[in-house]
């Protein structure tokens, strides 16, 4: 359930930075925190989507490099993200009152390959084919 704290704060994000629809729905008296948090995140953390109802969170173990690269570079935790296609390593954060998913693509692991993602989100392979690590 959302606060009287949150939904202030969303109010105050909604008038400043806020879409016409997300502004009127929330004083209206909607929960429109989904929307809130689908915008905000494609304004101040592109990359990341709020969690849906169906996204199954559970703790990751032995987590891949690749994963604790974006971890340490985007934060968040390591999850495995149960919903209607196979389990998958994702990054997952509480903010603004809600939890986001960011998923975590996975690349060769060539050195500038995780450095290619890790600058840029691209998780194409851009190594030359025989180039060491």
């Amino acid at each position: 359930m959302t606060t009287e704290q949150e939904k202030n704060e969303m109010l105050e994000w909604a008038k400043a930075r806020g879409s016409g629809r997300l502004r009127s729905g929330l004083e209206m008296g909607y929960d429109c925190k989904g929307l809130y948090l689908s915008e905000r995140c494609a304004l101040e953390a592109p990359g990341w989507r709020p969690k849906r109802q169906r996204d199954g969170l559970a703790d990751r173990a032995n987590p891949e490099e690749a994963e604790l690269a974006a971890a340490r570079d985007f934060g968040g935790t390591i999850q495995w993200l149960r919903d209607a296609g196979t389990p998958r390593a994702v990054l997952a954060d509480d903010r603004w009152g809600g939890t986001l998913i960011r998923e975590i693509r996975t690349i060769c692991g060539h050195s500038s390959c995780l450095q290619n993602w890790i600058e840029t989100g691209n998780a194409a392979c851009i190594h030359a084919e025989g180039e060491e690590q």
